[in-house]
């Protein structure tokens, strides 16, 4: 099936993105607590965050109150203009699993890169906790009063749904880093990519795998190959929960339901412009895609370049398992296969090409294990002799280079790796693959 809506140029971005507490591949929901902008009736209202219902509590642990970012007060000429050798003040809007265990750790550990002035979440009390803890000076439950209040150079939007606070943060002048997914159709990626090319600001999605050590050695090695005769990628995992049990993490109890509900709402509303009412497992698949499925597409992309055509789609075992056979550029096909396993301990994902005569596979441990390394294994044949090699690039962390990187997209204007462009190419492909399904209610 042609993918619809499939971007061929420069694109606006916007992930699809179905919110299932049981998607495929576990809870579906990083962890991340929502501090969004503004809803009107369950609807996102295009990023305005100043509506009643969008205003939040601010308690700050300074009295200093910064007005919002001002380039010429800052010293710095404008968005992604020369600011080689500045420390970046950043804001971080949702302060959940991902943001704890990844993101600020990370930010913390590259100083001379990042000053954390603002964190931004539902919770007063996760938010105030974790601003102590990090010697952050401001906490807010409300976006927008993070923006009216605090001069920022970036935020990084780590919250279940992002559109609202990507659109609020980009309207202000402020560059973004988004986790994914991005979005949950494609028309919300095509507003937060006009948004940032208008304001003229780097956005960055925030698809970890690409900045992988061992990752990027396995793709180069696939990208080299004369031909590709076939490539598979297969992802079987269970819960999050039993790679989590060495952190501490925050869970406040203290947000506003009447919020929590019109994020819910929103999002619901977003998933079903993107593919209508669907059965309960065909729904799930699609969440299921949204909330991992799509760090496979980045994977596939990097090795193979952009998906043209989806060309077959099974869903079954309630929407936890997916197989689909993809087109790429050239004439590749991958055969893309899923499942959720909910009672092991359990996270195989690993991208395999081959060609006449080698194979290179990439396999990729839990994202949870800090700095274990992503393998490569490559088998083919040296004077008569089968070889096998397994490769070990390094250990660098793929979490703390794609901050480094966005770092370096915003102060020398060089366009990310994962830029928002690749969250629209993946949304319009998400849709094809479950619109692919026989069980599909067109």
């Amino acid at each position: 099936m042609p993918i619809r809506g499939m971007y061929h140029g420069p694109v606006n971005s916007h992930s699809l993105w179905i919110f299932h507490a049981d998607g495929i591949f576990g809870s579906g929901n990083t962890g991340c607590n929502d501090a969004r902008g503004g809803f009107v009736d369950g609807k996102p209202s295009n990023g305005k965050v100043h509506s009643k219902l969008a205003r939040g509590t601010v308690r700050r642990t300074d009295p200093g109150a910064r007005g919002r970012c001002n380039w010429q007060h800052n010293g710095l000429s404008k968005p992604g203009g020369d600011m080689n050798g500045t420390r970046l003040r950043v804001g971080i809007v949702g302060t959940g699993l991902v943001a704890q265990v990844m993101h600020l750790p990370h930010l913390q550990s590259l100083p001379n890169l990042y000053e954390i002035v603002a964190l931004c979440d539902l919770s007063e009390r996760t938010a105030q906790t974790l601003a102590r803890r990090y010697g952050v000076p401001h906490a807010f439950t409300d976006i927008g009063d993070m923006l009216d209040t605090v001069e920022l150079d970036a935020a990084l939007i780590l919250t279940p749904y992002h559109y609202p606070q990507v659109m609020a943060a980009l309207s202000a002048g402020v560059h973004v880093f988004v986790e994914k997914p991005m979005c949950v159709n494609v028309e919300e990626a095509t507003d937060m990519v006009e948004a940032a090319r208008r304001n003229g600001l780097i956005g960055q999605l925030g698809y970890h795998k690409p900045y992988d050590p061992g990752y990027e050695t396995g793709a180069a090695m696939v990208r080299a190959m004369s031909v590709v005769r076939m490539a598979t990628m297969y992802v079987a995992h269970g819960p999050n929960e039993p790679f989590l049990e060495h952190y501490e993490i925050l869970r406040g109890d203290d947000a506003d339901p009447d919020r929590v509900a019109a994020t819910g709402r929103a999002m619901r509303t977003a998933q079903q412009q993107a593919i209508g009412e669907q059965p309960e497992h065909v729904a799930r698949a699609y969440g299921g895609l949204l909330g991992s499925g799509c760090h496979q597409l980045s994977i596939m992309r990097g090795c193979l370049g952009r998906v043209e055509d989806v060309l077959s789609t099974e869903i079954w075992n309630g929407g936890r398992s997916i197989a689909a056979t993809l087109k790429f550029e050239r004439g590749v096909r991958c055969v893309f296969t899923a499942v959720f396993m909910p009672d092991i301990r359990l996270f195989d994902e690993t991208f395999t090409a081959c060609d006449d005569g080698s194979s290179t596979a990439i396999r990729f441990p839990s994202p949870f294990l800090k700095h274990a390394p992503t393998m490569v294994i490559h088998r083919g044949m040296e004077d008569g002799r089968y070889v096998e090699r397994e490769i070990t690039t390094d250990y660098r962390e793929a979490f703390r280079n794609e901050l480094i990187h966005f770092h370096r997209s915003i102060t020398t204007g060089t366009p990310p790796r994962t830029p928002l462009e690749h969250g629209a190419e993946d949304a319009a492909t998400m849709i094809a693959i479950v619109r692919n399904c026989p069980d599909f209610v067109a």
